[in-house]
């Protein structure tokens, strides 16, 4: 996959009550600044990584958005596209 070729650094959208709108791409990472109400955070995907590792999810988010519940949405929007 070539986060670059397919139109990532354009990408805005939303997983559950986060906004997301990518601020950075690569051929094989993004990041995206991740926004909860009036909170900011981060969020980088990179692909593709070594062995059996598919993916790599790294994050900062506010407090109220580490909520198990809040934090598997998060992760399950990413997996479902």
């Amino acid at each position: 996959m070539n986060f670059i070729e397919s139109g990532v650094k354009n990408l805005q959208f939303s997983i559950g009550t986060a906004k997301l709108a990518c601020a950075f791409c690569s051929q094989t990472s993004v990041s995206f600044d991740v926004q909860f109400g009036s909170q900011y955070g981060w969020v980088e995907v990179h692909f593709p990584c070594q062995g059996h590792i598919k993916v790599q999810l790294r994050a900062a988010l506010p407090d109220e958005a580490l909520e198990p519940s809040r934090i598997q949405e998060l992760v399950c929007g990413f997996y479902s596209g």
